[in-house]
């Protein structure tokens, strides 16, 4: 930050003459600028952006912490740190701060030089000197089973949504990238009939012949009327112990899918994607968002 500071004040005194004055502005702005990056924790890098989202000033943190030399990233674009599949998530982002003053943005990749982190950002909206800046500050992730096999997931399902526009297709992969990851061992996309108040298989991964009788057969609500209630409510569901086809799974998660993927701006549910597991995943709040927010992409 010194540079910017050093910047600001030479500026200044070509327009404040009064010594004491200027004294007085170059602790004020000093102290400013410290206490943008003390409250954040010695392993947090800071990066300070301008308002055209290129790169001003960043800590040595991302240094010693990310492998990224601060002095080589000063005047790049803010994006060019992630990859570029990410680079509509940083725009939101950063949209998000510049209208809330505000953003948080948990699970993606940092990747500069061949130097790849799973991070957690924040971004906080600052003026100075009738200037608008972003204080971005990157915490690198814990990596434990379930979110490496989280970010894994995240990453091979927004591959197949840029490549995959048909909606049964693109939910058979992404039931093959659920398996895949061996954090859960079977999954199937069924249809909510509300008029009919079936529910219907439509998205398998069995064998043709398997699939084909799988498909023939419903469900009446009263099977999974405890779960519907929830799902009707826009709410993800979790059960334990559950049986479901001659298998019993620790678990279950399921996860309304909505009519948006047939009619546009349409909320009403209209699928539910099922999810079984034959452990007993520990799933916390944020891995249960993460997972909503793959879904829901």
């Amino acid at each position: 930050m010194k540079n910017l500071l050093s910047d600001f004040l030479e500026k200044a005194r070509y327009i404040i003459k009064d010594k004491e004055k200027l004294s007085e502005l170059e602790n004020i702005t000093a102290d400013l600028l410290t206490k943008c990056t003390k409250i954040y924790e010695i392993r947090e890098g800071v990066i300070l952006i301008d308002n055209n989202k290129k790169i001003v000033q960043a800590n040595e943190i991302l240094k010693n912490s990310f492998n990224i030399d601060p002095e080589k990233i000063i005047g790049k674009n803010f994006y060019e740190l992630f990859e570029n599949e990410f680079k509509d998530v940083i725009e939101k982002f950063l949209e998000k701060a510049d209208k809330e003053g505000y953003s948080i943005k948990n699970r993606i990749y940092l990747d500069f030089k061949n130097s790849k982190f799973l991070v957690d950002i924040k971004a906080e909206k600052i003026s100075l000197n009738k200037k608008i800046y972003y204080l971005i500050t990157i915490r690198q992730k814990e990596i434990n089973s379930i979110t490496y096999k989280l970010s894994v997931i995240e990453e091979e399902v927004s591959n197949l949504i840029v490549r995959i526009k048909d909606f049964e297709s693109l939910m058979k992969e992404i039931l093959k990238v659920f398996v895949n990851s061996k954090l859960f061992d079977y999954g199937w996309i069924a249809k909510i009939d509300l008029d009919l108040k079936e529910i219907i298989p439509v998205v398998t991964l069995e064998e043709e012949n398997i699939d084909l009788e799988f498909k023939k057969h419903s469900f009446d609500f009263n099977y999974f009327k405890g779960v519907l209630d929830m799902l009707l409510k826009d709410e993800e569901v979790i059960v334990k112990n559950v049986k479901f086809r001659n298998r019993e799974y620790k678990k279950s998660l399921i996860f309304p899918i909505y009519k948006k993927w047939e009619y546009k701006n349409e909320n009403e549910i209209a699928y539910a994607a099922l999810f079984y597991s034959d452990n007993n995943l520990e799933l916390n709040d944020e891995d249960m968002f993460f997972l909503k927010e793959i879904i829901y992409k």
